[in-house]
């Protein structure tokens, strides 16, 4: 009897234990970041950056150039990438955020999904320990979840050859903010074989003169021709940067025109994308008009470029940082 007893002491002792290991400290550093010590590990306090107050105006601008819509309109999808800045990070939690929540209530698409996750083990999995973007894992993830949802199951998706490490430890957005060099991470990309052949425009006119523009730097990080530093923008530089608007064509399945409404989190998906659309129209609500010179019109771009599918993918900062569309 004695024996058990302590058995069962042991066990309780072990599971306390284990639970203490659980537990996450945060300590506020500038603005909404948060560190999170022990980990070397920096995020946003959702509290701070996200409420629906915040995503309001650009919601209600967003649905009234969707009902303005004819009723033939292409389908409107939402993928959602939950970083810390819509998910108050926790050891364990609810798999919905609250600002995927109000989306899902509130934006007039007509299918939603997002990054799935509910514990600390399993964020840390999908996303950079001091940047806001996911990592190569959370990309390729929400890659497969989105052509999914676009294209149905039967749709076959690109598969990584190998996992690819760079020399480069990566500080990253946060980390850039603070100068606070706390990252021990490595970059680490997947390597595709082959990589979707594209071309890549700044413009309409650029496409009509066949002037193509540089999207990436993927195979330059698989020579290690890199640009270095101590706060260097690994994301940014391998997969591509921010920009208001930009055209992407394929040779495969000219017949399907995509939509996509976006902000950073994209630039790790759009050219994987590639590979199933025939032409990719980009469009950053928060740089749009300062590249374009004239506001966003959701109806004449998609009658411009006969789209048949719509998307919105980003954090929930792509519904409260940006201009508000003509309809």
């Amino acid at each position: 009897m004695k024996r058990l007893a302590a058995m069962i002491l042991a066990v309780i002792l072990l599971s306390g234990s284990a639970l203490a290991e659980k537990e996450l400290s945060f300590k506020k550093q500038k603005e909404s970041i948060l560190l999170i010590e022990g980990e070397n590990r920096l995020i946003e306090d959702a509290n701070e950056v996200c409420s629906d107050e915040k995503m309001k105006k650009l919601v209600d601008g967003f649905n009234a150039a969707i009902d303005a819509l004819p009723e033939d309109k292409p389908p409107i999808y939402l993928y959602l990438a939950e970083s810390s800045r819509s998910h108050p990070i926790a050891p364990e939690f609810d798999e919905d955020s609250p600002g995927y929540l109000y989306l899902k209530e509130n934006l007039h698409a007509d299918v939603f999904d997002h990054l799935k996750y509910s514990t600390y083990e399993q964020f840390c999995d999908y996303f950079y320990t001091t940047d806001h973007h996911w990592n190569y894992k959370g990309s390729y993830q929400a890659y497969k979840d989105i052509v999914r949802m676009l294209l149905g199951e039967e749709e076959e998706v690109l598969v990584p050859a190998e996992e690819f490490v760079c020399k480069q430890i990566f500080n990253g957005s946060y980390a850039r903010r603070l100068r606070m060099p706390v990252s021990k991470e490595k970059f680490v990309i997947y390597r595709f074989d082959p990589l979707p052949a594209y071309a890549c425009y700044t413009s309409v006119t650029n496409m009509k003169k066949g002037k193509k523009s540089a999207y990436s730097h993927f195979n330059n990080y698989l020579k290690g021709d890199i640009k270095n530093g101590k706060y260097a923008n690994h994301y940014a530089q391998c997969y591509g940067g921010d920009n208001g608007f930009l055209l992407f064509t394929s040779e495969k399945h000219k017949d399907r025109v995509l939509l996509l409404i976006g902000n950073s989190l994209s630039n790790a998906v759009k050219t994987l994308l590639t590979e199933h659309y025939g032409l990719i129209v980009y469009v950053d609500p928060r740089s749009y008009k300062n590249k374009t010179h004239k506001d966003f019109s959701l109806s004449g771009t998609i009658e411009q470029f006969n789209v048949n599918q719509v998307l919105f993918l980003g954090d929930v900062n792509l519904f409260i940082y940006g201009d508000v569309p003509k309809p």
